[in-house]
Order: structure tokens, then C-alpha cells, then sequence
């Protein structure tokens, strides 16, 4: 016996054919309602269903289920791991605690979390990237140059896809 709920896309779950047509009806259901019915003020999910290719083709929903099953079982645990240890990090040195909160109480104090109050906490991004050098989830940062430069004695097009080790410097 299973005390998995059906919609939730477990190993056991993915196995089941009803169990995972569920989740794929669920999934499709909430696309096109977003996509017929737009939301005034646009959430992660609406901006997902309303995406387009470079040809203005929209993005089929089978692509959009797998990104929204991956970021919801894959990402929220690399994000939860990353949020942990810089936790502990900061821990480790409360006059650097202290300034983070400092900073997120100030940013925080309109009591709305968007897009300009989490640009208004540099330091705590500070942190976070600290934390992606030195207490990395994935061995490699993989990034897309956006324009030609050169490094040292390589030439790197832009477009092309560029490999650092999480600790080099």
C-alpha cells in the first residue's frame, strides 16, 4: 500500500499508466486554462505557457509538463541543499548573519516579495553565490557566452557554451 497521492509523479506513480495520465491531465488542464485565460499579473507558470519559439510557435505543452515536473522534483531540492549551507555558512559568522537579516528586513519591509525586493538584497546574493563557489551542487557552471571574447589564449564565440569547475577563480 502507497501513501503517495496519484498526482504526485513518484517512481511507484510514473510506473502506473492511470496514475500518470492523471498527472498529465492535471498538468495540460492548468497550461490551457493559462493559456486561454491569462492571469493579469503573470506568474512563474503563466510565463511558461504563454512562451514562444524565435518563429512565434507556442511552446508544445508535453515540453512544458517535463519543465514543470523537473522544476518541482528535480530543483527544489539542489535549491533547498544550496539555501542549507549557506544557512550554515552564515551561521558560522554571526556579524555576517546579523547584515544578511539586516538586509532582507529592509527589503522585506513593504511585506511583498517581487522582483525589486530581491534585487534590493545584494548581499545576500553575495552570499548565495559564495556558497555555488565553495559548496557546489554541480561539479561544473555551465553559462552561453552572449558575445565573442577571448580568455587568456582561447577565442570563445558568442552563442557558444562555455564550462568553468565550480572552484577555479
Amino acid at each position: 500500500m502507497s501513501f503517495t497521492p496519484g498526482w504526485i509523479p513518484s517512481r511507484r506513480n510514473l510506473r502506473s499508466p492511470p496514475r500518470w495520465s492523471r498527472t498529465q491531465g492535471a498538468l495540460r488542464v492548468l497550461i490551457r486554462s493559462r493559456r486561454e485565460n491569462p492571469l493579469g499579473k503573470p506568474d512563474f507558470i503563466q510565463t511558461l505557457a504563454t512562451r514562444t519559439y524565435d518563429d512565434d510557435t507556442a511552446v508544445e505543452e508535453e515540453v512544458i509538463e517535463c519543465l514543470l515536473l523537473v522544476l518541482a522534483w528535480a530543483a527544489h531540492e539542489t535549491t533547498s541543499a544550496m539555501i542549507a549551507w549557506m544557512l550554515t555558512d552564515l551561521l558560522q559568522h554571526p556579524h555576517l548573519l546579523a547584515r544578511a537579516r539586516a538586509e532582507a528586513e529592509q527589503a522585506l519591509a513593504s511585506d511583498s516579495l517581487d522582483r525589486t525586493s530581491v534585487e534590493a538584497m545584494p548581499f545576500l546574493r553575495a552570499c548565495l553565490d559564495e556558497t555555488e563557489n565553495w559548496r557546489a551542487i554541480s561539479p561544473v557552471l555551465v553559462r552561453r557566452a552572449t558575445a565573442d571574447l577571448t580568455v587568456g589564449d582561447y577565442e570563445i564565440p558568442g552563442g557558444a557554451m562555455v564550462m568553468k569547475p565550480r572552484r577555479s577563480r
